[in-house]
């Protein structure tokens, strides 16, 4: 049994939690809340148990900006984020819809201070109206931060709406049993990201999927560098351009491309492919693997990786310069 002097003791030992304003911690939210957010990730995927990949700031739709453009790691599902100081308002539910029909989202993601009611049950509505098998869903999230006595400060991701039998749904969407090939893929570049991470600090790890490319953000929205396997037994390094409409594409491009001497005597000889009947631009670098992945031999993986590693560093390190001043 405690005795009542040993209670007070324990009692005096334990902090206090307290509620810190979030514009004493984040000054602006496009300039300070955003960033964080971006690097912090990982947070609000495991309050929402997705894996949230791949995620640009600042992508641009029409003459807007949404927030975060990512994707969901198991279904490649496109996610956005819009987030917001205060209270959520009319101003941000209309972005909401403009940016999802922007980007082609299906998980829409809104975090704001405080939500009005009308504004969660304006989300509840859709979440119980569209048609499940779309896999459209829509959440909102209420953001606090937290201190203990002069402990840094925590974020605390209230999820005010969900959709439906969430859990369900992210079953119905995970991938179906993958391939041999693409068993190949994922041990591949499983391995890849292990050692660009060792490579380059600072990089926001990305995570490998059964697949036969891999990309990270380029530094501004549509772009991506990717390590891709192509036809003819190649393995690229490349920047990939889909803003999602062709002109921009091309428009992106070409004044990349205005710049050819001067990258190349920097990263050496590129492919530079405008790709006519496609969407998409894209400037590459190839590696001949000797194979297919399905015949390519583990004991080839070791070099291949090497080689993909360090072209990397020094492609995305020159090429990212230009496009973000595209």
């Amino acid at each position: 049994m405690i005795e009542r002097k040993d209670y007070q003791m324990i009692r005096k030992e334990l902090g206090r939690k307290k509620l810190v304003a979030i514009r004493d911690v984040f000054e602006k939210e496009g300039r300070d809340f955003t960033p964080w957010l971006n690097n912090n990730l990982d947070i609000l995927s495991d309050k929402l148990n997705i894996d949230i990949i791949d995620s640009n700031i600042e992508k641009g739709v029409g003459d807007f900006s949404c927030d975060i453009v990512a994707r969901e790691a198991n279904s490649n599902r496109i996610i956005i984020i819009e987030n917001q100081f205060g209270q959520s308002d009319h101003d941000h539910l209309g972005k909401i819809f403009t940016y999802a029909a922007g980007t082609d989202a299906k998980i829409v993601i809104w975090i704001a201070e405080t939500f009005r009611e009308e504004h969660k049950r304006t989300l509840e509505w859709l979440n119980e109206n569209v048609d499940p098998g779309s896999g459209l869903s829509f959440f909102g999230i209420e953001i606090e931060l937290f201190q203990i006595e002069d402990s840094p400060v925590a974020p605390d991701f209230n999820v005010v709406v969900r959709p439906n039998e969430w859990e369900r749904t992210i079953k119905v969407f995970s991938p179906k049993p993958t391939s041999e090939v693409n068993k190949k893929y994922l041990e591949f570049f499983s391995k890849l990201v292990d050692e660009y991470s060792k490579a380059n600090p600072s990089w926001n790890k990305v995570k490998a999927l059964p697949q036969s490319w891999l990309g990270f953000g380029g530094g501004r929205g549509g772009l991506a560098f990717n390590w891709a396997f192509r036809s003819r037994n190649r393995l690229s390094v490349e920047l990939y351009i889909d803003t999602g409409e062709k002109s921009e594409n091309e428009r992106i491009f070409e004044e990349i491309e205005s710049n050819r001497k001067e990258i190349e005597d920097r990263v050496g000889e590129l492919s530079w492919e405008k790709l006519e009947a496609k969407r998409a631009c894209r400037i590459a670098v190839y590696r001949d693997v000797g194979s297919s992945m399905k015949a390519l031999p583990e004991t080839e993986y070791p070099k291949i990786i090497e080689w993909a590693v360090s072209t990397m560093r020094q492609f995305s390190n020159v090429l990212s310069n230009y496009a973000k001043n595209v």
